[in-house]
């Protein structure tokens, strides 16, 4: 696979349709943002909730340690935000296969709003856990790690369009077993892009409305011509 025509693909499927993709964009970060914040903010409304109960019980609350870590709350809005996230990897998919946009709403939401939801949320989980564990040991194997499980969300999206029932982990054994001998090659396409990332920083990032489309549509590709059909048989 040549890089430029991975990406001169992507361009061709995004000609006529960037602002649907920039739009899909947008929105998907602002309801990540959204309902990651609800979450956490449900999570002291929460503990709130407890101590007041333990008051009314009359136990001395200040021999109980109830508090809300940063840490908890962060991974909870990331929790959220990532399964929200697939959403972005479900829709670009379906541009690569079908030639179609389709409605921004539903595309930046697709992955709760096409009963992938439980699927959605338990790969994204398990995922996450993985790549931090071996964060832990060093950067660089939670690295290696995260692009072993990179394939994962389009594996999820055609298992779940066949009607299969997908397993916690079965998205991310199978995205580790097509990516042996692949993941230096996805790595250096990401790398392609380095001077699309420097110069959305340099517009303060607002040139990442474009650059999320370009670059999400690019792996997509990437991906379908890496599997072909593979899991799209039923």
């Amino acid at each position: 696979m040549k890089f430029s025509e991975l990406k001169s693909e992507a361009r061709s499927l995004l000609s006529g349709h960037w602002g649907w993709g920039v739009a899909i964009a947008l929105v998907n970060s602002i309801f990540a943002g959204m309902l990651g914040s609800a979450t956490s903010t449900s999570t002291v409304h929460g503990l709130d909730d407890l101590t007041k109960i333990l008051n009314f019980e009359g136990l001395d609350i200040d021999k109980i340690e109830l508090s809300v870590s940063t840490q908890t709350t962060v991974v909870l809005s990331l929790l959220v935000a990532a399964m929200i996230g697939y959403s972005i990897f479900y829709t670009f998919l379906r541009l690569v296969d079908t030639k179609e946009t389709g409605n921004v709403a539903t595309g930046a939401l697709s992955a709760i709003t096409s009963k992938r939801i439980l699927p959605t949320f338990l790969t994204s989980f398990m995922t996450g856990i993985f790549v931090f564990l071996w964060s832990l040991l060093l950067i660089v194997p939670g690295i290696i790690k995260g692009y072993a499980y990179s394939m994962a969300p389009y594996i999820v999206k055609d298992l779940t369009d066949t009607g299969k029932e997908v397993e916690p982990t079965e998205a991310i054994n199978l995205s580790r077993e097509i990516m042996k001998g692949h993941k230096w090659q996805l790595f250096c396409l990401d790398l392609s892009f380095i001077g699309w990332f420097v110069l959305s920083i340099i517009t303060l990032g607002i040139g990442f409305l474009w650059l999320r489309p370009y670059f999400g549509v690019t792996r997509a590709n990437y991906y379908r011509h890496l599997v072909g059909d593979r899991f799209t048989k039923a």
